[in-house]
């Protein structure tokens, strides 16, 4: 059975008419730009080929910080340092002077990307949807990004880039299959860092740097070293998700120690 495309909400509040309010949205679907392969929510990755995804109809937003009364000033300009990319921007100053935008004109499945690692880092943040007013007088920072921002980095740009032209370039279904499961898992892996169990970053930060430069390793070698000679890509990609697999097992048993101490 197919999915509905569109959600209805019915309100509980009666209009001065008596009269049930029923909200109807539209929702969004995201189509990958190689395989046009269409989908309900936006990932880094087409699950199907790890191309880029892009919205159907964008749905424009901001994203807003409220407040980061439960979370260290210092470990939010870390974080956001990290996943924007932006360096040079004076995050402190931003966050000393809430509620700031942080984000305009960008489509709301981007911005709750965003959202769900300010959630998990214990930042109160805002998303609303639709375009600013364009008379609006702003008070305090500029926007980080006053419009089309980016999915959060939890990878470096160049890596996403190259392990993207991998699946391109391996000419058999199933191997290339392998590539693409290797990469979802690493990416999963990332998520579970950012957006559930932040901690993980203070305990386990080497597995980011590790995710980041297995991912680079495999994807620099595959023209020189794998290209022609398919049987051994493969056990190269066995060898990353076993790394990958180790690393999540790992989590897991330090994970269960903390919680039998508790």
């Amino acid at each position: 059975m197919s999915r509905p495309k569109i959600n209805i909400r019915i309100r509980s509040k009666i209009d001065s008419a008596n009269r049930l309010k029923i909200e109807i949205k539209e929702k969004s679907i995201y189509l990958c730009k190689n395989c046009s392969n269409r989908y309900y929510a936006l990932t880094m990755f087409c699950p199907e080929c790890l191309a880029e995804m892009s919205p159907n109809q964008a749905h424009p937003g901001s994203l807003k910080i409220i407040s980061t009364q439960n979370a260290q000033e210092g470990a939010v300009v870390a974080l956001l340092q990290q996943i924007s990319g932006q360096k040079d921007f004076d995050f402190a100053k931003a966050l000393r002077a809430l509620p700031w935008t942080v984000m305009e004109n960008t489509d709301a499945g981007v911005l709750q990307h965003w959202k769900e690692i300010l959630d998990a880092e214990q930042v109160e943040a805002e998303l609303t949807e639709g375009a600013p007013a364009k008379s609006r007088k702003r008070r305090g920072s500029m926007p980080l990004f006053g419009a089309n921002a980016p999915l959060p980095m939890l990878l470096r740009p160049s890596v996403v880039t190259a392990v993207r032209s991998i699946g391109k370039k391996i000419g058999d279904p199933a191997l290339r299959m392998k590539w693409n499961e290797a990469v979802l898992s690493a990416w999963n892996l990332l998520e579970l860092f950012y957006k559930r169990e932040p901690v993980n970053r203070i305990l386990f930060p080497d597995f980011l740097f590790q995710i980041d430069h297995l991912l680079h390793e495999a994807a620099r070698d595959y023209p020189a070293k794998f290209k022609g000679n398919e049987s051994a890509f493969s056990e190269r990609i066995a060898n990353l998700k076993q790394s990958l697999e180790q690393m999540e097992s790992e989590i897991q048993a330090v994970k269960k120690q903390v919680e039998e101490q508790l």
